[in-house]
């Protein structure tokens, strides 16, 4: 029996596939229109493609024609193959959805590797063709061959060309010049000049991981330098496992105007305020950040949105609050926890190639769980405590601040002891935070 170098059911399976989630196709990057044999099911993979890349996540009948009108041609192509009513095509392909991105792949890898030996199988014809020649040597024949298998083995084996590391560097330099400030810092600087100086700031590729214990401030730090990203041009993504977008608003806009909470619940407003309210609204509809209500952990959703904001708009930085396990014994979540860590570290940041800026609970112990698995996956560590009102005596009042940040591993950088402090000031009312006065400030402190 001979075998068929195709297979319409997975074929048809990216194709019902990639029309629910357009986002699996960030997974399947090698595959391509060419790819598949039904000349039918590429034209839909070519408008599905035109709607992703353009940052339209809803695949139907209308935005699958006008991705398709700028090829006429392509849309008479499917009419002759029988495709005259997109709608009821949609409908009658439901059947053959994945719903995970595993068993999508298994499909794509089947096509990929089907068009492979189709197109190897037009090359052994053509080497043949060489053969029969007699004016054409075997060296020459051999040199094509070599050739011929190296571009297929590029194409389908390895999505990047092989190069060695001195051919890398024009690009890698490229990438530190696109990193560099231009005034002797680099990255995105974080709202606290202490850590920059430290050589401690929002870096392409990298994580940082703010942690402290429960319900004291974590989420304040994460939506201060989420503002001040936003101010400074830079498109975000607030990921929330807890607050929902009215409980994020009464934060955001407490933190931009000063106002403080529970103003703003009771609506409980002067006209001062009520002009203060409507002209930052007008600033928040200007600037490109989005926030995600996210109560349950979801790495395809996470990526597809951060895919498909990309796209849109531009993506430069994305916070994630907050890190937490869901596991039925403490073994678990600890390997939750490392696995949640390292999906932003590698598949958003570094993917991406942009900073990620998360937080995690520490327990009843001051510590992240096992601490050992976030070091090796986060690039920076640090952690966060209100002092106590010793703390804030011994230091020289509260200008000195209310709480301390600890700097506890950096990749990049060198740790703090633990005797070594940043003094901050937390305004818990009006969800703000700022840099205190650096204890050498004041000529009365010893210690």
């Amino acid at each position: 029996m001979k075998y068929s170098l195709y297979d319409n059911t997975a074929e048809a399976t990216i194709i019902a596939t990639l029309i629910k989630y357009p986002y699996y196709l960030s997974y399947a990057k090698g595959l391509k229109e060419n790819n598949f044999y039904n000349k039918e099911n590429a034209i839909i993979f070519l408008g599905i493609k035109i709607l992703y890349e353009q940052g339209i996540s809803r695949i139907d009948a209308l935005n699958l024609s006008n991705a398709l009108s700028t090829y006429p041609e392509k849309l008479f192509e499917l009419e002759r193959y029988g495709i005259v009513n997109l709608e009821e095509y949609i409908f009658l392909s439901s059947n053959l959805v994945r719903d995970t991105v595993e068993e999508f792949m298994v499909a794509v890898k089947t096509v990929n590797s089907l068009s492979a030996k189709r197109e190897l199988i037009k090359d052994i014809g053509s080497w043949t063709s060489q053969c029969e020649n007699p004016a054409i040597s075997f060296s020459s024949i051999n040199t094509v061959i070599n050739k011929d298998l190296s571009n297929l083995i590029q194409k389908y084996v390895v999505n990047d060309k092989i190069m060695t590391f001195g051919d890398s560097l024009a690009d890698i330099n490229a990438k530190l010049q696109r990193n560099s400030n231009g005034d002797g810092t680099y990255g995105i600087p974080t709202k606290f000049p202490s850590l920059n100086e430290r050589g401690i700031v929002h870096d392409p590729g990298e994580l940082i991981l703010i942690s402290a214990k429960r319900k004291t401030g974590k989420s304040i730090i994460l939506l201060n330098e989420l503002i001040d990203k936003i101010k400074n041009g830079v498109p975000c993504i607030y990921f929330d496992t807890e607050m929902t977008d009215t409980l994020f608003y009464i934060r955001l806009l407490s933190s931009l105007t000063g106002i403080t909470q529970n103003a703003i619940r009771s609506q409980s407003f002067s006209d001062n305020d009520k002009k203060l309210i409507k002209k930052t609204e007008d600033w928040i509809r200007t600037v490109n950040f989005q926030h995600y209500f996210m109560p349950r952990y979801s790495e395809e959703d996470i990526r597809s949105i951060c895919d498909i904001f990309k796209h849109k708009y531009g993506l430069g930085f994305v916070v994630y609050d907050y890190l937490k396990a869901t596991g039925n014994n403490t073994s678990d979540n600890y390997t939750q926890l490392g696995n949640h860590c390292d999906f932003l570290k590698n598949e958003i940041a570094g993917n991406f190639n942009i900073p990620v800026l998360a937080a995690s609970q520490l327990n009843r112990n001051g510590e992240i769980g096992d601490s050992y698995q976030l070091e090796q996956r986060a690039s920076t560590g640090i952690t966060m405590r209100f002092k106590s009102e010793e703390e804030i005596r011994t230091d020289g009042g509260i200008d000195y601040g209310n709480a301390y940040l600890h700097v506890d591993f950096a990749r990049n950088s060198e740790p703090m002891d633990d005797k070594e402090f940043i003094n901050i000031t937390i305004d818990g009312a009006r969800c703000r935070i700022a840099e205190a006065k650096k204890e050498n400030d004041n000529p009365f402190l010893n210690h």
